[in-house]
């Protein structure tokens, strides 16, 4: 990411802009930019820390998502940050209160404009870290195993890309809601013991002996819900795995292997099997009021009562937001990755 000397003022702030789609380093420069004024209805954030989804770099790269813009913007849609100033028509006094924000983008900053009904206030005592894990990632995790999946006691889950911010999350929700069995798909030796360590069983997908595998795991009769994060090969794998009733849960579609599902061969398989399939996307149920805020506080006191165990990656400054997508893309992150504002150098461009 590209960067040069730059003088600020109290009206500017740093932030990253997505010029361009492309890889990271061409397409994401750090500059400066003039802080942004609320509009009716909005509030001005300053950002604490920004999660670093997937999501994102499907955007850079200029993949189909389910709401997409057009570069030039900054990226990022989550953050936790401090109210600073509202405009008129807000409905809430927020100035001064600590708060998750989900904008569509904007968030790789200093400083973000956020709607009024994209807010929920989060508790001082839990860091930025926690909080980002259990955002965006922590509730699609929630919602997709208890609402999409409908997930009860005693049913066997498997968990693809269970290394991941979403997956570490699932592999803990899954077993706090109940589960049966918790099998959680990692890619690598480190990533599989980490799946070990939040207390679910590890399997590894490139394994030729994979669906007798996770059939000897779950006596014989295969899964009950799987939580998909990828399009292509492991799709395949699910359906040879899934037990009679089962249900898949799309939350994510990376691409992964050379695999795509052919339903004229993947269609009696599910119609036999009484296979349910189905997405899920958090933008929708962050729309209804109060959603976030019920969400994040049930996720909050799983972690003070010490059922939830957070993961996160090594936290890095704004500069590095290059490094964080390769991080994602590489799939050599554990947990949640997070940018630390506060840990921005001040050589910018000014723009």
């Amino acid at each position: 990411m590209t960067s040069t000397s730059g003088g600020r003022s109290d009206a500017t702030m740093r932030a990253v802009l997505f010029e361009r789609i492309g890889d990271a380093e061409t397409a994401l420069r750090l500059v400066e930019r003039p802080i942004p004024v609320p509009g009716a209805n909005e509030v001005l954030v300053r950002i604490e820390a920004a999660g670093v989804n997937y999501s994102d770099t499907v955007r850079r790269r200029g993949e189909p998502y389910p709401t997409s813009l057009r570069p030039p913007y900054v990226l990022g849609g989550e953050a936790v940050g401090s109210v600073v100033s509202q405009s008129e028509g807000t409905t809430d006094d927020w100035v001064g209160r600590r708060v998750f924000v989900w904008p569509d983008s904007g968030c790789y900053a200093e400083y973000v404009v956020v709607p009024e009904s994209q807010i929920a206030e989060v508790p001082a005592d839990l860091p930025a870290a926690t909080i980002l894990a259990l955002g965006i990632q922590g509730m699609t995790a929630w919602g997709a195993l208890k609402d999409a999946g409908g997930l009860t006691a005693g049913d066997r889950v498997l968990v693809w890309g269970a290394a991941g911010g979403v997956g570490t999350m699932a592999v803990q929700l899954a077993r706090i809601l109940g589960a049966g069995a918790v099998l959680g798909a990692a890619s690598s030796d480190s990533r599989r013991a980490q799946v070990d360590r939040l207390g679910g069983t590890p399997v590894d997908p490139t394994s030729p002996d994979w669906s007798l595998h996770v059939r000897e795991l779950t006596e014989g009769d295969g899964v009950d819900v799987v939580l998909q994060v990828a399009a292509g090969r492991s799709f395949q794998q699910s359906l040879d795995v899934l037990a009679y009733g089962g249900r898949i849960v799309i939350v994510g579609a990376i691409p992964d292997g050379d695999g795509s599902v052919d339903l004229t061969v993947a269609a009696p398989r599910m119609i036999a099997g009484g296979v349910g399939i189905r997405g899920y996307f958090l933008g929708r149920h962050l729309a209804v009021p109060g959603f976030a805020a019920s969400a994040m506080a049930a996720l909050a006191d799983l972690v003070r009562g010490g059922r939830l165990h957070v993961e996160s990656h090594d936290e890095l400054g704004l500069a590095d937001a290059v490094a964080a997508h390769r991080l994602l893309e590489q799939r050599t992150s554990i947990g949640k990755v997070v940018l630390r504002i506060d840990e921005c150098p001040r050589a910018v461009v000014v723009e």
